[in-house]
């Protein structure tokens, strides 16, 4: 399994100015092989993370995905909805949320 957790730091770093990773940055260090990832510290920031690892994705089994603990329950599962949403290239994948 593939794990990780992003930090403010990690943001700062790995980011643009804005806090969101580049989508086109993802398949450069993504596995090809990938077939679960968990996904700790989630935020609204990351929504273009998700989606275009989704959409790269081609074996991945499942994601999971812990939501930072701050975000309100209307937060949470609009992110859920909207998740749910992306586009898949493995169309085996499942995602749960923590």
């Amino acid at each position: 399994m593939f794990t990780f957790e992003f930090t403010h730091q990690c943001r700062s770093q790995c980011s643009g100015p804005d806090n969101r990773m580049k989508p086109l940055d993802v398949p450069e260090w993504m596995p090809p092989h990938l077939t679960a990832i968990h996904y700790e510290g989630f935020s609204e920031y990351e929504m273009e993370l998700v989606e275009q690892i989704l959409k790269e994705a081609k074996v991945l089994k499942t994601m999971k995905i812990t939501v930072e603990s701050d975000l309100d329950t209307k937060s949470k599962l609009r992110i859920h909805k909207e998740i749910m949403k992306f586009p898949r290239a493995s169309q085996n994948c499942q995602i749960a949320f923590d």
